[in-house]
């Protein structure tokens, strides 16, 4: 799990993102059903709250941000995925995650391998 934690710090870095962040993109990480998608409700949002101890309202903030810097992409109301930078992450493999960032003319190409695919 410290490993995910850090390659998602670093991420989040590389994105120009607040590491204070990364907490709730962990828990939406974890909560990815088999499809891929993450369903966030209040209820959800409290439990979230309760357990990384912030409040709704910036975990509301959070989410948003999320969405704005296309880390989170909404499907629907309550109903997001995660990039496609961050689809290939595993977070009960015991593999090695690597991150590659390729930079062209056209800006940076982050690549994250680990494990299995979600």
């Amino acid at each position: 799990m410290n490993e995910l934690r850090q390659i998602l710090e670093d991420y989040i870095k590389l994105r120009n993102i607040s590491k204070g962040i990364v907490p709730v993109l962990l828990e939406l990480i974890e909560l990815q059903n088999k499809d891929g998608k993450i369903i966030v409700n209040a209820s959800l949002k409290r439990d979230i709250g309760s357990r990384i101890n912030v409040t709704n309202g910036s975990i509301d903030n959070m989410i948003t941000r999320l969405v704005e810097t296309e880390i989170l992409i909404r499907v629907d109301r309550g109903m997001y995925v995660v990039c496609s930078e961050l689809k290939s992450l595993d977070i009960k493999s015991n593999e090695p995650i690597e991150m590659l960032i390729k930079y062209d003319k056209a800006g940076k190409i982050i690549t994250i391998n680990g494990g299995r695919k979600l």
